[in-house]
């Protein structure tokens, strides 16, 4: 449910392997990346991702994941259907437990909320170092890959899909700031765009029992 690579829309599972595809054409800078990702867990700040992709063509998700350290996380999961959003479910982790708001605790979720706080920094790939990118009207420091993923559904036949997949940190606080995947190497027609921000004011509390 929480890691990155499993979606679940309409009780429906889907389940998405990545491999990298080597497309590096500059100086690799895969570390670079990781370290931007590791930052996440090591810096001590809380941070908030917001991830928006599209469903199909009237719908699309909105995932959200915020994060104060040292192990409290909040996990959700919306869908927009004509700019309405829906909430589709939520967990919360405090320590070594994990709610969700309305069916109560799930001992169970605990190993996946570890796992994906491991995944962040095992980006996938070689990466291209890009230098400076103009984005959103902002300049950052960006790197580009370029990822297969081979998605398994429940409700559909297996499919390969193919994007460019740019992370963008801020060249001020070497702090990670976007996760991009396109169709090609302009940022444009976005499949989906994930928004790291670090907010001081994030509380996460289990819930009233």
């Amino acid at each position: 449910m929480i890691n990155r690579d499993v979606a679940r829309f309409g009780g429906a599972v889907c389940l998405c392997l990545s491999v990298a595809g080597n497309a590096a054409t500059a100086a690799d800078c895969g570390p670079k990346v990781e370290a931007a990702f590791q930052a996440l867990q090591t810096s001590g700040r809380p941070y908030r991702s917001e991830r928006l992709g599209a469903l199909s063509n009237q719908e699309s998700y909105l995932e959200i994941i915020e994060f104060v350290p040292p192990d409290r996380m909040r996990y959700q999961m919306r869908k927009i259907i004509s700019s309405r959003q829906e909430d589709m479910f939520e967990f919360i982790r405090v320590g070594d437990r994990v709610w969700d708001p309305d069916k109560g605790e799930f001992p169970g979720l605990v190993g996946v909320f570890d796992d994906q706080m491991e995944r962040l920094g095992r980006p996938f790939g070689a990466f291209e170092c890009l230098g400076p990118v103009k984005f959103s009207d902002k300049t950052y420091t960006g790197y580009r890959t370029y990822q297969v993923q081979f998605l398994v559904s429940t409700f559909r036949p297996a499919e390969q899909r193919a994007f460019w997949r740019t992370v963008l940190v801020d060249r001020e606080t070497g702090l990670l700031a976007y996760e991009i995947a396109t169709p090609n190497k302009q940022l444009k027609n976005l499949k989906w765009r994930t928004h790291y921000t670090y907010p001081n004011n994030i509380v996460i509390n289990p819930p009233v029992q």
